[in-house]
Order: structure tokens, then C-alpha cells, then sequence
């Protein structure tokens, strides 16, 4: 009895103990002021929400009407390559062939939802609260002002392009934006020699062109490389627009028995040389060799990397005849091309 008399007293103690250092624990609590479901308005908040709903719907019709234009950056691209955003309950919707006219590869699924657009409303779901957008609706209108500027002024006019595509030997391009077909031929690129036109321009890239020449493609090229499209094609040249020959600009700038730094484009399959260029003038193409006239070589071969920066005395220029030659010497640590 005594045993269990002790444990008792010794367990009512703990107890005591420990609800106290609750209390203490929860000291912290006692300047905080509880909010009372009596204060928390959840049917005003409802039925503000619901207002707040239509309030939205009535701002898109209007749009609708007024064929307004407003940018939307969109959060998410379902499986089908829609793109959607939310503006309050509303669903903003732009289905995948009113992105640009037609349907997109998924695979570009990423960089097309990384893009803001400016689109206009189509239509509206009431029931279902969506509201369904277009940046085609506008980029047509744009098209339609830009394709009679073009008409006008070919072979006058300079306009912005993005790269659809490198091939070999031809850039196709999208003028403006806006989904107008272009193409740049390798010998339209600059007046120095370009042997690989990748070597400079890339996918999605945005260059400056000049317009020259309409629908100059063969009913076959037409097929090739635009059969997506049945619109006009435009012939554009990134040469008419050089200020300068690079040539010129070499030769006034560099001599014989001068040290360039070379960035290294192409490598030989065989033999002790690369093809280059000097940092700074990229749309000329430099011999490169890195052995000696004994033929030992003065850089191993495992020292020679595709953009890689090298050191190099020039010991041919004839910019009448298109030629430099250098001799490689020493690769430059840490300034490869990023």
C-alpha cells in the first residue's frame, strides 16, 4: 500500500509539473489574440468571391467587343500544347494552333510557355468560366501591315527576323515575328567568305535582314522548305546591310608579322592546322597551322579545341585575294567561347 500510495503521489507531482510547464510553454500564446469565428465572414467572403468572378467575365466581354489587345504570360501547357493562366477563377485558354497560326511541336513546349504574348479575346465559356485568347488574331493584323510595307518597299527596308531553322547553306527565317516566311542563302550572309553558317547564327536567334527579292524559290524549294506555309516567301540578305567589307576592315586593322589572337572553328580531320578566326571579325575565316617548318609541331593535337583561343602571327594577307594565314604558337588558358 505504501509502494503504491509513494507511486501515486510521485505520478500526481509529474503531472502537476508538467501541466505547468505547458503553461509556461504556452505563455508565448497568451499576447496572442485569437480570432473568433464570429469575425471571420465566410459567406461575405464567398459571395465577394463570386462577384469578384463575374466582375472579371464582364471586363473580358468588353474585350471581346472592343477587340482589345492586352499581354498574358501564361503558367502551364497541358498535354495538347495549350497554353493557360488563371485570372482570379477565371481560365485564360490559348489553344495550341492560335499560338502561331499552327500547331507547335511538344517537344517546344518549354519555350513556347516561356514567352509573353500579346493576344486578343476569341470567345467566352460562361458556363465552365473560360475565356478563350489568340496572339495569331494579332499577329495577323501585324502580318497584314507589314506585308503591304513589304510589297511596297522590297528591296528598300530592313526588318527584324527570327531564326527558324539552320540548314546548310540557308537560314529560314520568320520576318518579324509574325510568321511571314523568309530565307537567307549562305551567299547572302556577309561579303567576307562563310563556309558554315552555323558557326554564327543559331535557332531562335533574332538578326536584322534586308528584304530583296519575292517568291524566288523553285516550286520544289517552295515544297522543301516551306510546305507549311502557302504564303509569300521573301528573299533576305544579311550582306546588303554590312556597313563595311570585313576585308577592308582586316586589312586596314592587321599586317603581316602581326599577333592576333585566333579562336579556333574547325578542326582538320588530318594534318596540323585548324580553321579560325580573329577574335573580333568572325565573318572571316583564318588558315591556321600549328607546326613548324621542320614540320615538328609546336601544339599537340589534344591541345587543339573546337572554341578554344590561341595566339598566332599572321604570315600571309591579301584581302584583294580573300587569304590570311597565321602560324599557331601558344593556346591562351581559361578563354574558351561560351
Amino acid at each position: 500500500d505504501y509502494r503504491r500510495s509513494h507511486h501515486c503521489n510521485c505520478f500526481c507531482i509529474w503531472i502537476r509539473i508538467f501541466l505547468q510547464s505547458v503553461v509556461v510553454r504556452g505563455g508565448k500564446l497568451r499576447n496572442m489574440r485569437e480570432i473568433g469565428s464570429s469575425e471571420i465572414h465566410f459567406g461575405d467572403y464567398m459571395k465577394n468571391y463570386g462577384e469578384d468572378k463575374e466582375r472579371v467575365i464582364e471586363k473580358y466581354k468588353r474585350y471581346l467587343e472592343g477587340k482589345t489587345t492586352f499581354p498574358v504570360f501564361f503558367l502551364k501547357a497541358d498535354n495538347e500544347g495549350n497554353l493557360i493562366t488563371y485570372d482570379s477563377d477565371v481560365m485564360l485558354k490559348m489553344e495550341n494552333k492560335e499560338i502561331v497560326g499552327r500547331e507547335y511541336e511538344i517537344a517546344r513546349r518549354a519555350y513556347i510557355l516561356s514567352q509573353s504574348y500579346t493576344v486578343q479575346v476569341t470567345d467566352i465559356d460562361m458556363e465552365n468560366g473560360i475565356v478563350y485568347v489568340s496572339h495569331e488574331k494579332v499577329r495577323s493584323k501585324d502580318r497584314e501591315s507589314l506585308e503591304k510595307i513589304l510589297e511596297k518597299e522590297i528591296g528598300e527596308c530592313i526588318v527584324p527576323a527570327r531564326v527558324i531553322t539552320v540548314l546548310e547553306g540557308i537560314i529560314l527565317l520568320d520576318i518579324g515575328g509574325l510568321g511571314i516566311p523568309g530565307y537567307l542563302w549562305i551567299r547572302n550572309w556577309s561579303r567576307a567568305y562563310t563556309q558554315d553558317l552555323s558557326d554564327f547564327v543559331k535557332k531562335n536567334d533574332i538578326i536584322k535582314v534586308a528584304v530583296i527579292e519575292k517568291n524566288s524559290l523553285t516550286s520544289d524549294q517552295r515544297k522543301k522548305y516551306f510546305h507549311w506555309s502557302e504564303r509569300d516567301c521573301y528573299e533576305c540578305s544579311r550582306k546588303a546591310i554590312e556597313e563595311i567589307d570585313p576585308w577592308e576592315k582586316l586589312g586596314q586593322s592587321f599586317q603581316i608579322g602581326d599577333i592576333v589572337h585566333v579562336r579556333c572553328r574547325h578542326i582538320a580531320p588530318k594534318g596540323s592546322y585548324f580553321w579560325g578566326y580573329i577574335d573580333g571579325i568572325p565573318e572571316i575565316t583564318v588558315f591556321c597551322s600549328y607546326s613548324k617548318s621542320n614540320g615538328e609541331d609546336v601544339l599537340s593535337r589534344k591541345e587543339i579545341i573546337l572554341g578554344e583561343l590561341y595566339d598566332a602571327c599572321i604570315y600571309r594577307l591579301n584581302e584583294n585575294e580573300h587569304i590570311i594565314r597565321a602560324n599557331v604558337f601558344r593556346r591562351i588558358e581559361n578563354r574558351r567561347e561560351k
